[in-house]
């Protein structure tokens, strides 16, 4: 896309444009990935401010906003910045943040449908499944609206709403080519991981008794408190959506249900305290449980969230980019990102490659691979090739091209192809 090429159409992509165009203009206007990250890391973060104030409109609670947000804060997948890329279901949580900030805490303003309607449509050019979570989400403040007349002009607006949100969807995929290819009926008949593991995955996270205590929560919450119980159903479908709905499932996939396991303590506040009362000083028996538990999930998480802040830069990686920066191009690499960092051309008509790897070992033979060697005046064996280029192609690669860097990122060849002298 840095070079003017269209999506879909140009090169194959699995999923909405919303997030590489943004990393595109980010790197365009920074001229680094490191501002990509650090700006994408304070929108994850500056989102615990209108979450809070959402929930204190729900609740009328401070208490149970603030206990919500600090657990929400300390998710450590939710604040997790790769040292090679950001997560596109981050990104979706803060939009649906931002949906419902405009939709409950700024509803009386003049143009607050308008930018529920802004919301809504970044958040399906970002990640078409967050169609799912905007329904549900509507559906729950549609419901929970008490007053009498009130609820048919609240349906209305979130059928105008969802009705913007849809025209976005289908000019998009009218206007681009492939498109619903890619974006619907590949993921439809991609293969991927048995639900039962998946579950099995969440059981051995490092935020287990979290999201467990918390979908718990948010179960009797359905059960137990009419205010919230709409909400509640709302933020179990949606980590519900989160962990079943895509063919293929990694640990990162929660934080798209991060505002829903936050909503999970809320709830879990307000209903100790409604079933307390004014009994026993109720008020100082929930904080002081609340934040033994708050203490606990810290312990836990603890060493990890000071891992994401203090040793996520990996070394290995750069020192491999600025190798790379050096190097002559065009550069052969299964991981993009490190042709962009370090600005190298990627060897041409290999686009299906670059966005998302097939079966090698099973598509190619040994002279696919020789043409892109022939190709190539650099190529960058990194983890990622370990697992789809087989390993004979790579020990012939590795003993017939001069190494000019081997280290935990992976390898750097020089290819010395006679088109490569001049560069």
């Amino acid at each position: 896309m840095l070079n003017g090429l269209m999506p879909h159409r140009d090169f194959p992509l699995w999923h909405m444009p919303l997030l590489p165009i943004y990393i595109g203009m980010t790197l365009h206007i920074f001229q680094d990935m490191y501002w990509v990250r650090v700006l994408y890391l304070f929108l994850n973060c500056f989102s615990v401010l209108p979450m809070y104030l959402i929930l204190r409109t729900i609740g009328q609670n401070v208490r149970a906003g603030l206990f919500a947000s600090s657990f929400y804060l300390t998710d450590y997948l939710l604040v997790h910045q790769d040292f090679r890329f950001v997560a596109i279901r981050q990104m979706a949580g803060v939009l649906l943040i931002g949906f419902l900030y405009f939709g409950l805490q700024r509803s009386y303003t003049r143009f607050a449908w308008l930018m529920q309607a802004v919301f809504a449509s970044l958040s399906t050019l970002l990640f078409l499944p967050t169609v799912i979570s905007l329904t549900l989400v509507s559906g729950a403040v549609v419901l929970s609206t008490s007053l009498e007349g009130q609820w048919q002009r609240q349906l209305m607006r979130y059928l105008r709403i969802g009705g913007v949100a849809l025209f976005v969807i289908l000019l998009y995929f009218l206007l681009i080519p492939h498109s619903v290819e890619q974006v619907i009926m590949s993921q439809v008949h991609r293969p991927g991981l048995s639900r039962l593991a998946r579950v099995g995955i969440i059981i051995h996270e490092l935020n287990a008794l979290y999201y467990c205590f918390s979908l718990i929560s948010l179960c009797i919450t359905a059960l137990c408190c009419r205010r919230l119980r709409w909400y509640a159903l709302a933020m179990i479908g949606l980590i519900g959506s989160s962990v079943f709905l895509s063919n293929n499932f990694y640990r990162h996939y929660l934080t798209f249900g991060a505002f829903a396991f936050a909503f999970g303590i809320f709830g879990f506040v307000l209903c100790f305290e409604k079933w307390l009362g004014k009994r026993w000083n109720g008020h100082a028996i929930v904080g002081i449980v609340t934040s033994c538990m708050l203490a606990l999930h810290l312990s836990v998480v603890g060493p990890a969230l000071l891992h994401e802040w203090n040793d996520n830069r990996n070394p290995h990686y750069y020192a491999s980019v600025h190798v790379l920066g050096n190097a002559p191009d065009p550069l052969f690499t299964l991981e993009p990102i490190y042709a962009v960092e370090s600005r190298r051309e990627l060897v041409p008509d290999m686009q299906d490659l670059y966005m998302r790897a097939p079966q090698l070992s099973q598509a190619w033979g040994p002279d696919d691979y020789e043409q892109i060697a022939q190709k190539a005046c650099t190529i960058l064996l990194e983890n990622k090739a370990n697992a789809y280029i087989p390993r004979p192609i790579r020990q012939q690669w590795t003993q017939t091209y001069r190494i000019l860097q081997r280290n935990e990122a992976g390898i750097v060849l020089l290819t010395d192809q006679p088109h490569c002298a001049s560069k």
